[in-house]
């Protein structure tokens, strides 16, 4: 319970101080509030380690409600990076601003993972794939722009990243050995 609600918690002022800062709210506590956030998210990975699994449809709901949240940020800080609209926009820093918002919640997802009970489902390995995919292609083409030292590595790093949160919570719905059967149960 406590993981789920430290995950919660962390969803909801990560949210918060990244709309301040969107609204140009500058201030230190709104800064704080961010890296709270994730320290909050990192905390409730821990105490879903240490907490026994659980079914909870609630927490199903707000698992998929946050991946769907992730993968939106990711888009909007690509397409943020690359939009060239403006003559002297900061592209890298506010796409960095929506990226980091999707790592937040990609924990989260994860931490909501591993509350959940194993379930053996093929949405879960399909999620499991797409995402090994995305932080695999994801990195791969950072590594071919860091050489240059630039903006746009750092942007598909933090692509891939979300990418592996979302594959080890995608892993950790499935049964160990990552089988993957129909089942009756659901």
């Amino acid at each position: 319970m406590l993981a789920r609600l430290l995950a919660l918690l962390a969803i909801v002022v990560s949210l918060v101080a990244f709309i301040l800062v969107e609204y140009g709210t500058v201030h230190w506590w709104v800064f704080a509030m961010s890296s709270a956030a994730f320290v909050l998210v990192i905390l409730a990975v821990v105490a879903a380690l240490l907490a026994e699994r659980g079914p909870s449809l609630i927490v199903v709901w707000a698992q998929v409600l946050a991946v769907a949240a992730a993968v939106a940020f990711v888009v909007v800080g690509i397409v943020t990076y690359y939009d060239n609209t403006a003559p002297f926009s900061n592209s890298g820093l506010a796409a960095a601003r929506w990226l980091g918002q999707a790592e937040v919640l990609s924990v989260a997802v994860l931490a909501f993972g591993l509350t959940l009970v194993r379930r053996r489902t093929m949405m879960a390995a399909v999620v499991l794939a797409i995402a090994v995919v995305t932080a695999i292609s994801s990195g791969t083409y950072a590594i071919t722009l860091t050489e240059k030292a630039n903006a746009a590595a750092s942007t598909w790093w933090q692509v891939a990243t979300v990418g592996a949160f979302l594959a080890a919570a995608a892993a950790a719905g499935l049964n160990r050995g990552g089988s993957v059967a129909p089942s009756s149960a659901e």
